[in-house]
C-alpha cells in the first residue's frame, strides 16, 4: 500500500508458523530490510522473517494477511521511529500483540531517544538502540534497484539476539509441518479415532 505505513510481519506461508512480526513505517523499509537480513544472517530462515514491502502476492488481503500474523507470531519487533510511533495503525497493531500476550521488543531508530514520552507505554519491555554509537555493523541491502547502506551498532544487535534466545524464540527450532510433508502426522506410529472408533472411544 502506498502512505507512511507499512507493517512487516512475519507471516504463515505454506503452513509454517511465524516467530516474529516486524512492525515499521514505509519511510524505514531500508533500515526494515536490512534488520530483516541480519536476522537472516544469524540463523532465521526466510520463511521466519516476512516483510510485506517484498513478500505479500498480487492479490492478498493485505490486512488480513497482518491479522494473522500479529495472532500467530511468538515476538513482535517495533521498530521505533517518529513515523512508526506517529502512525495509529502501528501502535494498533503492537497494542494487538500485547492483548495476545506477545513479546514486545522495541528498537529505536533515528531522532527517538530512550527518554521520549512516546515510549512510556514500552517502559518495562525490552529496548534497544539500534543506532547509537559506534555503530561499526554495515549491512548492504538493494531496494528499487539502489545499492543501500544500513550502518547498526553492533552491541546493540548482541542484545537484541540475546533476548531472543532467552525468550526461546530461536531459529533452532524445526518447522512444522515439515515444507516437503504438509500433512504430515506429529505422532508418528500413532492414527487417530474416528468415527467408526466411537465406542472405543467411549
Amino acid at each position: 500500500p502506498e502512505g507512511d505505513y507499512v507493517c512487516s510481519r512475519l507471516t504463515v506461508r505454506s503452513g509454517l508458523l511465524s516467530r516474529l512480526f516486524i512492525s515499521h513505517s514505509s519511510k524505514d523499509n531500508v533500515t526494515a530490510l536490512a534488520f530483516k537480513q541480519w536476522l537472516g544472517a544469524n540463523g532465521w530462515p526466510e520463511t521466519d522473517v516476512f516483510l510485506d514491502v517484498q513478500n505479500i502476492g498480487a492479490g492478498e488481503r493485505w490486512k488480513d494477511a497482518l491479522n494473522k500474523a500479529n495472532a500467530r507470531c511468538e515476538g513482535v519487533i517495533l521498530l521505533a521511529s517518529p513515523d512508526s510511533l506517529a502512525s495509529p495503525e502501528c501502535l494498533a497493531e503492537v497494542r494487538k500483540a500485547e492483548d495476545f500476550g506477545k513479546e514486545i521488543i522495541v528498537l529505536l531508530l533515528h531522532d527517538v531517544q530512550f527518554d521520549d514520552h512516546r515510549l512510556d507505554s514500552y517502559k518495562e519491555r525490552q529496548i534497544v538502540d539500534l543506532t547509537a554509537a559506534p555503530t561499526t555493523h554495515k549491512e548492504i541491502v538493494q531496494y528499487r534497484g539502489e545499492r543501500q547502506e544500513v550502518l547498526f551498532n553492533a552491541a546493540a544487535l548482541s542484545s537484541v539476539k540475546g533476548y531472543l534466545f532467552k525468550r526461546g524464540i530461536t531459529p533452532d527450532h524445526f518447522p512444522w509441518p515439515p515444507p516437503d510433508k504438509p500433512d504430515a502426522e506429529p505422532f508418528p506410529g500413532l492414527s487417530a479415532f474416528t468415527e467408526e472408533d466411537a465406542g472405543i472411544f467411549f
